[in-house]
């Protein structure tokens, strides 16, 4: 649940990039945030096992972690 309503507010990095508050372009941070959106409903709408949440959830933070050296 937490993790739903997380990555939901990641739309707020797309509309401060429409502001301009942001370096990132309106078209790769939709689409990011839309694919990981789509990605966390999907894996929790539906009975998958643990280990491949794990690894989502793993693989997203690595992302996360070299991506916001980006806006440092």
């Amino acid at each position: 649940f937490l993790l739903k309503i997380s990555q939901t507010s990641q739309y707020l990095e797309v509309l401060l990039s429409i502001l301009g508050y942001t370096k990132s372009s309106f078209f790769s941070s939709f689409m990011q945030v839309t694919a990981r959106t789509a990605n966390t409903y999907w894996l929790y709408n539906n009975e998958l096992p643990h280990w491949i949440t794990y690894q989502t959830l793993i693989a997203w933070c690595v992302t996360e972690i070299i991506r916001s050296s980006y806006y440092i």
